[in-house]
């Protein structure tokens, strides 16, 4: 509730960098609303041959032109995801019918610019030029697909550990 609430008060001055933080305020709230998930009802944890096996898939799908960057990828995917594989698990336990939509928004739509993940990463990197109209716009457009996420991953949230205390 923190990273939803602290970043509002400097809306009310209308000050065009803090539709910054609070874009990058509600992307917290989610990323903490993923873990929490992620504690409440973990993801499938791999057996160690399990992880072999898709190591060994994986590379063969990439054939003799294997690279670094395939290595990082893999290792990411079946050794320790990050977000995106915890992001997915928990929006799908919290979303219902809009999961897939959810997901869509935060890492797959196109192009790619607008989605929420990649804006939320211009932000903290300082790559966004928040003088061109254009990029208010952008923010100013996508933030309710944002909004309406987290509010739908609390409210999931509160479900879920519901659930389990009820058990």
């Amino acid at each position: 509730m923190y990273w939803i609430r602290e970043p509002q008060g400097m809306l009310l001055e209308q000050n065009r960098t803090d539709l910054l933080a609070v874009y990058a305020g509600f992307w917290n709230a989610f990323e903490c609303l993923v873990e929490a998930v992620n504690l409440i009802t973990p993801r499938e944890k791999l057996s160690q041959e399990k992880k072999r096996q898709q190591i060994r898939e994986r590379l063969a799908k990439v054939g003799d032109k294997v690279g670094p960057g395939d290595i990082e990828k893999i290792y990411q995917e079946v050794v320790n995801p990050r977000l995106r594989p915890k992001a997915k698990h928990a929006i799908t336990l919290c979303a219902g019918d809009a999961a897939t939509d959810f997901i869509r928004e935060c890492f797959d739509v196109e192009p790619e610019e607008q989605q929420l993940y990649k804006l939320r990463n211009a932000i903290n990197h300082g790559t966004l030029d928040i003088d061109d109209p254009e990029t208010i716009i952008l923010l100013e457009s996508r933030f309710p697909k944002l909004r309406t996420l987290v509010f739908t991953m609390l409210d999931g949230v509160l479900a879920l550990n519901l659930r389990k205390v009820a058990a």
